[in-house]
């Protein structure tokens, strides 16, 4: 395999599959990759589809796999405008497990502003942490105490 520049790389598999993922290490007749994400066609309209990005291997909480080279038909590096789509993709399934616990209801249910203070930080934090690791753009609008005042939390 040739030298990466960075860690992203795109992998086509024998079984047609073509995946995302970040590159860990080259074992003598295997590869070691985290968060791989399978690309999938979606029919968009009536004149185009799109491209979408979902598990490589669902029901499972596991993040790091090792492939046999056997089964690879090609590794190589991820261009740039897909590393911000996969970094994305990444990232809104980071912030959807932080707000699946059912802690915060903003609607029909009153909100306690620690809480949700704590919540936010969490957010900010990975969307820093993500902007950095993939080259995103930095939040147009970062979240401040006037917008945890109880009338814009419950509205």
């Amino acid at each position: 395999m040739n030298s990466l520049t960075n860690p992203f790389v795109v992998v086509k598999l024998k079984s047609g599959e073509t995946i995302f993922a970040e590159f860990i290490q080259e074992l003598d007749y295997s590869y070691v990759i985290k968060n791989p994400r399978v690309i999938k066609t979606v029919h968009v309209d009536q004149s185009r589809d799109g491209l979408m990005l979902d598990q490589w291997i669902p029901f499972t909480d596991d993040t790091v796999f090792t492939i046999p080279e056997d089964v690879v038909l090609y590794i190589g590096q991820l261009s740039e405008v897909y590393i911000k789509h996969y970094g994305s993709c990444l990232m809104r399934e980071e912030l959807s497990k932080i707000n699946s616990d059912g802690v915060v209801r903003i609607r029909g249910g009153e909100v306690r502003t620690e809480v949700l203070k704590d919540l936010i930080e969490q957010i900010q934090d990975l969307g820093e942490e993500y902007s950095i690791k993939f080259g995103l753009p930095p939040s147009s609008h970062m979240i401040n105490d006037e917008d945890l005042s109880p009338d814009r939390v419950l509205n």
